[in-house]
């Protein structure tokens, strides 16, 4: 875990937790404790499958293929009203998409990588959407955020 801005927006804050993959990416938006349908951003591949259905194809390593730019712009849309945001990722260094997507933001979006609060690293492909969800809460609530 990661901590950087330390925003505290207060009053009015939308912390969102987004769990960051290179196909497939979920936010939640933690102002209704109670929610944890989170809204599911996903890439569009060049073969036109899921990274579940098959490692390889074609001879392609579908783990080592990295996002379209289309899909870190929409990503970045989508997280961008939020006021303080934690990115929860797996792998390391550029295995890691929620680190690619910290780097791509601070490159083409600085607005938003400035309101990002930490980068967690989970196995968020082996752990239900609740407890994601938890694991974003108990990083705010350290911080203050969460009132």
């Amino acid at each position: 875990m990661r901590a950087r801005n330390m925003h505290h927006a207060g009053v009015g804050a939308v912390p969102l937790v987004v769990a960051v993959d290179f196909l497939e990416s979920r936010i939640w938006k933690l102002e209704h404790v109670e929610d944890e349908n989170g809204k599911r951003i996903t890439a569009a591949t060049p073969w036109g499958i899921h990274k579940l259905h098959s490692k390889k194809v074609g001879g392609v390593d579908m783990y080592s293929t990295q996002a379209d730019p289309e899909y870190w712009t929409a990503l970045a849309h989508e997280v961008s009203g939020g006021t303080d945001i934690v990115l929860l990722g797996h792998g390391k260094g550029k295995a890691n998409a929620s680190h690619v997507f910290a780097g791509y933001l601070e490159k083409h979006h600085k607005d938003v990588a400035h309101r990002i609060q930490g980068e967690v690293r989970c196995d968020i492909d082996s752990i239900t959407d609740a407890q994601l969800v938890q694991i974003g809460r108990d990083f705010f609530e350290r911080l203050d955020v969460l009132a």
